[in-house]
């Protein structure tokens, strides 16, 4: 009652347990007005499950232990009432990243998410976090001891290519999530690209450096692969570091990774702003001939706040500026999207 009050989370039951809630002398006022609205709401609120993949049920068993259940595409969460001990285990969904400008973007990804499923009056009410890169495994396996929060966590895969090994982060992530069986109340979501630079859509490169003389190619080398049909590279080019001929012949032989960039040096060349600039010899002999000074470049390095840049972009565009985000970007967005909304779903106590 007390997270409906407070709008942290959605409360749905059928009119008979509602009324049979009502008849308890003992509950205060406000309770009983929570109630009721849940009540009078009843046809809205009890068909929201159909439309979610993941929810909570509660049980009346003092005894029991939270578990989770797949049902076709369904994640059910069953709760015994015992769990309630204290009101911390009811507060606002964890929002867990590696830093506070992955999780401000994520939150966006649910309202946009929001917007697409057109259920614009449910909130999204969830507490950002960050774990701090190597320390996110850590941050996990105390909230799995705990058993107190909801929490969702969004990794990045940090992986090189399609087939490539993921990174250092995730290993531990997922280690740590697995060490004393999965928690039920945590939901781990590994982003379908190699960080969360990719994820953001050209649009936003373009707004946000497209008349940055030190950037300025980014954006065009970025747009030209969407264009190009090329979203397995977009996925996966290391916005932050770059991508040159020399990176590419410094990956192990015959790896996924070498594989995958060597085989799309083609798609990457009239993809790029700086073709012309290109030594032939250097592909012409499979090495870099410039080690000091590399002309062979793709997308240069931005060691710029990217992701800080987006949360303020993204906090002024107008609604039809949203429209870039199209291809591959969306469903990234739309996946992850769905997970924290489904997860941090709030509610306007008050609404009428």
């Amino acid at each position: 009652m007390i997270s409906f009050r407070e709008g942290r989370h959605i409360l749905a039951g059928t009119p008979a347990t509602l009324n049979s809630l009502l008849s308890l002398h003992q509950l205060q006022p406000i309770t009983k007005t929570a109630l009721r609205i849940a009540r009078e709401r009843f046809s809205e609120l009890m068909g929201l499950p159909g439309r979610f993949s993941a929810f909570v049920t509660i049980f009346p068993d003092q005894a029991g232990s939270v578990r989770r259940l797949v049902q076709g595409n369904k994640s059910i969460l069953e709760v015994p009432i015992s769990h309630f001990s204290h009101s911390g285990k009811i507060q606002d969904t964890i929002l867990l990243t590696e830093h506070l400008a992955d999780a401000s973007i994520a939150k966006q990804m649910a309202y946009i998410y929001r917007s697409d499923a057109k259920l614009p009056f449910i909130p999204i009410s969830c507490e950002l976090r960050c774990g701090g890169g190597s320390n996110l495994g850590v941050t996990i396996a105390q909230l799995s001891a705990a058993q107190d929060r909801l929490c969702v966590v969004i990794v990045d895969s940090d992986k090189k290519s399609p087939k490539g090994a993921c990174g250092n982060t995730l290993k531990s992530v997922r280690r740590e999530h697995k060490k004393a069986g999965p928690s039920p109340l945590i939901e781990l979501c590994v982003l379908d690209c190699k960080e969360m630079e990719n994820a953001l859509p050209d649009g936003f490169y373009a707004d946000a450096y497209g008349a940055d003389v030190n950037h300025q190619e980014g954006p065009t080398f970025l747009k030209n692969l969407s264009n190009n049909g090329a979203e397995d590279l977009r996925d996966f080019v290391d916005i932050k570091e770059g991508l040159s001929l020399k990176g590419i012949f410094s990956l192990s032989r015959g790896s996924p990774d070498f594989n995958f960039w060597h085989s799309n040096v083609g798609t990457l060349a009239q993809s790029t702003p700086f073709a012309g600039q290109h030594d032939p010899n250097c592909l012409r002999l499979q090495s870099c001939q410039n080690p000091g000074a590399c002309r062979c470049w793709f997308v240069k390095p931005n060691n710029t706040d990217i992701l800080g840049k987006a949360s303020a972009v993204f906090g002024r565009w107008r609604p039809d500026q949203w429209a870039c985000l199209n291809g591959r970007q969306k469903e990234i967005w739309l996946k992850v999207g769905r997970v924290v909304f489904e997860w941090s779903s709030g509610w306007t106590f008050y609404a009428s």
